[in-house]
């Protein structure tokens, strides 16, 4: 395994020789094989081997015997350590988002900071063929188009994934074989997350199917990822025959083939504002494009607007003037100062004559509700469950209105929200006995 790995590295540049490497450890078995074969190649590639590792402290015990096992193999091989501990559930409490992107994001943060406080050229991660496959999956249900599916990028930045090449089963084989202990995390096995649903209940379904559906997808998304590569060239090339700062010509996207016409839009929104258009965003412009009328205006999403001229599409970041947060706790009535909205919430007894989105069920209530702005993290289940931010894009919701919606919630997360009702698992059914109305205002001041 390790001059397959060392193959890989030298067939994607990867690594050069006299390089400083940060390996990110956690102390499982993929982090474990990664140091390993960079020690076997360190003398070969002249590297100098630095290890970093994060404490989530998710898992009690178990994380604190995480970080004795890194230290005590990085102290065996002679390798400078750095950790950091961090309070993972306090702060995606306190930035509203989940457990496993905010304990994601603590990582990478960390390991940039060592990076560039130590002048250490690469950070190399423990990505496999089988990580690759379960973004594939999970970039597949989500609807991506080809830089979705092309799977994990070998390299980007200063990141470098050398184990891409080899999948699980082979690292837990060399690990047998060179006697190298390994830490388990137990939550792997838990199915809360997407990502372990797919690799403990899918994989194995996948797995009857063809055994060697791991090096499959691998070999598809490498495939996908050519394929996205020659295209997107393809896009800046014709990126720039039709672009004049922050406008494009309608006559030049209009004789782009559609699959062009996307990429042009989406490498013109990072070039001009650092940010990627939804594909709502990209349906919108299109649709201008081929059948809008001068004058006409777009308000899309990251405080994005674009006008359509005679010959041009013009686009330009708007500052709009946000809603301040506003939180209120409701019992019956209250006006919200901040949007001029009264909210107010009434028992009924016959249903007939009220809006039916409108009610739900008091009994599936969890604690007291309260009006309060939007935020980050926020999910509503209309007839599916989405974010709320992809809700209002996919439904065209104006940016004006999307700040000032009110949304209803319990203790437990959203129960409503205002212009499309109560989420579905608050919904009255025939079971429900005590059934509560939501009825929203404008410019009632109490």
């Amino acid at each position: 395994m390790e001059e397959k790995v060392f193959n890989y590295i030298t067939e994607n540049s990867l690594l050069e020789k006299g390089d400083t490497v940060l390996v990110a450890l956690s102390g499982g078995s993929d982090s474990v094989a990664l140091i390993s074969v960079l020690l076997y190649l360190r003398e070969k590639l002249s590297l100098t081997l630095f290890a970093a590792h994060v404490n989530h402290n998710l898992r009690g015990e178990d994380s604190l015997n995480d970080e004795n096992f890194v230290r005590k193999l990085c102290k065996d091989h002679n390798i400078p350590l750095f950790v950091k501990s961090v309070d993972i559930e306090k702060i995606s409490k306190e930035k509203n988002l989940g457990t496993e992107e905010c304990a994601r994001d603590e990582r990478y943060k960390f390991f940039y900071e060592v990076s560039k406080e130590k002048g250490i050229s690469k950070i190399a991660t423990a990505h496999n063929k089988n990580d690759n496959a379960e973004t594939v999956l999970f970039n597949l249900l989500r609807g991506s188009g080809l830089s979705g599916l092309s799977g994990i990028p070998c390299k980007r930045d200063n990141i470098v994934r050398p184990l891409l090449c080899v999948s699980k089963e082979e690292i837990l084989k060399y690990l047998l074989e060179k006697e190298q202990t390994f830490v388990t995390d137990k939550t792997n096995f838990e199915t809360d997350y997407t990502r372990n649903k797919i690799r403990l209940n899918v994989f194995p379904l996948l797995s009857e199917i063809n055994g060697g559906f791991i090096n499959n997808i691998y070999r598809c998304s490498q495939s996908l990822k050519e394929d996205e590569e020659y295209l997107s060239e393809i896009s800046k090339k014709e990126l720039k025959k039709i672009a004049n700062g922050k406008k494009l010509s309608i006559d030049g996207l209009k004789n782009l083939p559609l699959s062009i016409l996307n990429r042009v839009i989406l490498i013109f929104y990072k070039e001009n504002f650092n940010k990627s258009p939804d594909f709502t965003d990209i349906k919108l412009i299109r649709e201008m494009v081929f059948n809008g009328r001068t004058s006409m205006k777009l308000d899309l999403s990251e405080k994005i607007s674009c006008v359509r001229g005679y010959d041009f599409i013009e686009f330009f970041e708007e500052e709009k003037k946000a809603v301040a947060d506003f939180c209120y706790e409701i019992s019956h009535k209250v006006f919200i100062e901040e949007v001029s909205k009264t909210v107010s919430i009434t028992k009924v007894e016959n249903i007939n004559n009220f809006v039916t989105k409108n009610l739900y069920d008091c009994d599936k209530i969890c604690g007291m509700l309260k009006a309060r702005k939007r935020k980050a993290g926020d999910y509503f289940t209309l007839s599916m469950k989405k974010s709320l931010k992809k809700l209002f894009i996919d439904k065209k919701v104006p940016r004006e209105d999307r700040e000032s919606a009110i949304v209803i919630a319990d203790e437990k997360g959203v129960v409503f929200v205002e212009g499309f009702g109560v989420s579905k698992e608050y919904r009255v059914d025939k079971d429900s006995k005590n059934i509560g109305y939501i009825e929203i205002e404008k410019g009632n001041k109490i």
